[in-house]
């Protein structure tokens, strides 16, 4: 039965049966159907045209439209870019740092707003890398290559096993090194040590923090470090001067945590300049009153202890009567 389009009243003929299950016509019936059936396909064609005609003004209109968002300038809309990723909050000092994924989201919106989030440096280098699988060294490159020559703020979570597996990923960021401005690690003494190309290739290097895992497998200190001619500022976790060597003599910023007394008071004789110093956890029987002082503690501004433990407040005490 014949039946109307709902959009343009066009009357539509039921559709003929299949040439394999309807009845076999005459030569004088086919003659006569195929008239018809040229009259129904022009009356489709036609109102497919109509269709495809307003389906192109309707695009039209959604072209035409202009959202407020993309008519801001460039450099606004960037501005709002770094202000609006979100920060991890797992590392607090010096710095938190963006996930890898989050920059590349921003492309995914529009070809306008990938554009702009390709041209910004500031959004590529503020990086944390939490390595629990191999990632691709070319999408390491990639995303630090964008950063241009701005100085880097990167955090690596490196496994401590398979150290092997990870050392293409540790060279393609020790390739950076010269950018760096405030890195840290939280990893092992081997895969520190795939890293020996940065050895004096750290003239930007602001602050840095290590979590070795490892300590006690130790042979030899770790000397990447000693020669960052502009380094002022350490976090330190379960590590002591034996561990590693820094230029302690230029550091005025101290994060020290989960050491021994004996231990932390071996690295406060070695920093002379400090002014600030942020002690964490310390542990020991020792008896404070009987380890020898070190006078340059008495001009240090700030002291804080987190978490704080009844060790801890002695210790601050005996830094404070020396």
């Amino acid at each position: 039965m014949p039946s109307k389009c709902h959009s343009c009243g066009t009357t539509l003929e039921a559709v003929p049966m299949s040439p394999r299950i309807r009845t076999r016509l005459t030569n004088e019936e086919l003659r006569a159907h195929a008239p018809v059936l040229d009259v129904e396909i022009a009356r489709a064609r036609a109102y497919l045209d109509q269709v495809l005609a307003e389906r192109e003004m309707v695009q039209n209109d959604l072209d035409a439209i202009i959202y407020p968002v993309l008519t801001l300038p460039v450099e606004i809309t960037s501005r709002i870019f770094c202000w609006t990723l979100a920060k991890t909050d797992r590392i607090e000092f010096p710095h938190k740092f963006r996930l890898l994924g989050q920059p590349l989201h921003l492309g995914q919106i529009c070809r306008l707003w990938r554009q702009i989030a390709l041209s910004i440096p500031q959004l590529w280098n503020h990086m944390d890398f939490p390595i629990n699988q191999t990632p691709s060294v070319f999408l390491i490159h990639t995303c630090l290559s964008r950063a241009a020559s701005s100085p880097l703020s990167l955090f690596l979570h490196v496994p401590i096993n398979d150290i092997q597996g990870f050392e293409p990923i540790l060279n393609a960021f020790a390739s950076y090194s010269k950018t760096w401005e405030n890195v840290g690690f939280r990893t092992s003494l081997n895969s520190l040590r795939a890293l020996s190309g940065i050895y004096k290739q750290l003239p930007r290097l602001k602050s840095l923090k290590l979590e070795l895992r490892d300590r006690n497998a130790l042979e030899t200190p770790i000397t990447l470090f000693e020669e960052a001619p502009i380094l002022q500022t350490v976090h330190l976790i379960s590590l002591y001067s034996q561990t590693v060597t820094l230029p302690w003599f230029q550091l005025t910023v101290l994060h020290i945590e989960d050491l021994s007394v004996g231990e932390l008071l071996g690295v406060l004789g070695l920093t002379p300049n400090l002014v600030s110093l942020m002690i964490g956890y310390v542990y020991d029987d020792t008896n404070l009153w009987n380890l020898p002082s070190h006078p340059h503690l008495q001009s240090i501004a700030f002291t804080t202890t987190t978490p704080t433990t009844s060790y801890s407040e002695e210790f601050l005490q005996f830094i404070f009567v020396l």
